[in-house]
């Protein structure tokens, strides 16, 4: 089971609609795949905690045109004045929106988990390209949405858990990628730093990302984060860091085990 394929069936296991077999093959690759164990982790903790909320009833009217709308999608019925789905949901998902802002960051989660079954339950001609390629960019906006939010927390855990969720959007916004960059550069917690490096290799492509990890590498203090990010240049077989690491090496006050490891880089990059 690929990882890709796992995360799809996160909703189904958390509701316990999967076959034995495959309930089977989702724990052992979560056994085996710590980044699909966390999130994982990261989803349960949220479903767990949407269950213990009060539960809300939508009004009767909103209700009765909900099931209506659906009825009409499965008869394959032609409304006489073609509406977007988002504005059909709207009414609904509005009643069942928490007036609490504790909560709203879970919701925005499981509003993820609502469109990828969208995504991969719905039949297309229930929902034009049109309307599906929206949805897909309201998901990737929410997702950015709660990684922002997490980044700015008080706790370390949970900044982590939002550079642990930036990697899950696929075209992340230059206001995402400059926050994660000023993570890397600017968290107290050593922690926080290393999980931004791992996070930013994924997004080691976008344009002045690579630019900005060299110049990062003078910036840093702790010895765990420079071996880090000099792992992370080198993986990527980024050449224009080789005068930087030369400067490194050439620092005094640089710590032994980081200087071996950057003259190490420098063989490697030649």
């Amino acid at each position: 089971m690929t990882c890709e394929k796992l995360k799809k069936l996160i909703p189904d296991y958390l509701m316990g609609s999967l076959e034995p077999e495959t309930v089977k093959q989702f724990e052992e690759h979560v056994f085996r795949c710590s980044g699909c164990g966390q999130e994982l982790e990261q989803l349960r903790s949220v479903w767990e905690k949407l269950g213990e909320l009060p539960q809300e009833e939508p009004e009767p009217s909103i209700r009765s045109r909900f099931y209506a709308m659906l009825e009409q999608a499965k008869t394959g019925t032609k409304a006489k004045k073609k509406v977007p789905l988002t504005e059909r949901l709207e009414p609904w998902v509005m009643s069942w929106w928490p007036h609490r802002p504790v909560i709203q960051v879970g919701f925005a989660v499981v509003a993820l988990i609502f469109g990828l079954l969208i995504g991969t339950r719905i039949q297309s001609g229930i929902i034009r390209n049109g309307e599906m390629a929206m949805l897909r960019q309201e998901i990737r906006g929410m997702r950015q949405m709660v990684s922002m939010s997490l980044l700015k927390e008080t706790s370390s855990s949970e900044r982590i858990r939002g550079v642990g969720f930036s990697t899950r959007v696929d075209q992340p916004s230059e206001p995402l990628l400059t926050a994660l960059l000023n993570t890397l550069n600017s968290d107290p917690n050593v922690n926080v730093r290393l999980a931004a490096v791992d996070a930013l290799i994924v997004f080691s492509n976008r344009p002045g990302v690579r630019d900005e990890l060299i110049r990062s590498l003078s910036r840093q203090t702790s010895p765990l984060v420079q071996i880090s990010l000099i792992d992370l240049l080198v993986q990527i077989q980024e050449k224009k860091s080789l005068d930087a690491l030369k400067n490194l090496i050439q620092d005094q006050k640089i710590n032994p085990v980081v200087k071996q490891r950057a003259e190490k880089g420098i063989e490697e990059l030649i």
